[in-house]
């Protein structure tokens, strides 16, 4: 601990601690920073949610055209009948 260095830090830890407007903005940085993660981590889970169903709709269109029943469909995508059903009526909708 009798190093310079560590003298250093500890002189330089010390006035960081007693200086409340540094100490506020630190923190408020680091929750900056902390909300920008989750913001990130939060657009990264949507974002393949969306592109996990939208391939699935696909797919399920894909084999709607191919002529397989709806029971099919649920057995091979492990969706529900419901689901294969809006796809099934959307594209109804489309011709």
């Amino acid at each position: 601990m009798n190093k310079p260095q560590n003298q250093n830090a500890i002189k330089a830890s010390d006035k960081f601690m007693d200086n409340m407007d540094e100490r506020l903005a630190y923190i408020n940085r680091e929750m900056a920073i902390m909300d920008e993660i989750s913001n990130r981590e939060g657009s990264l889970k949507e974002g393949f949610e969306k592109g996990f169903d939208q391939a699935v709709n696909r797919i399920i269109t894909n084999m709607i055209q191919a002529g397989l029943d709806d029971s099919q469909i649920s057995k091979f995508t492990n969706q529900s009948l419901e689901t294969i059903q809006q796809v099934r009526e959307a594209l109804r909708k489309e011709k």
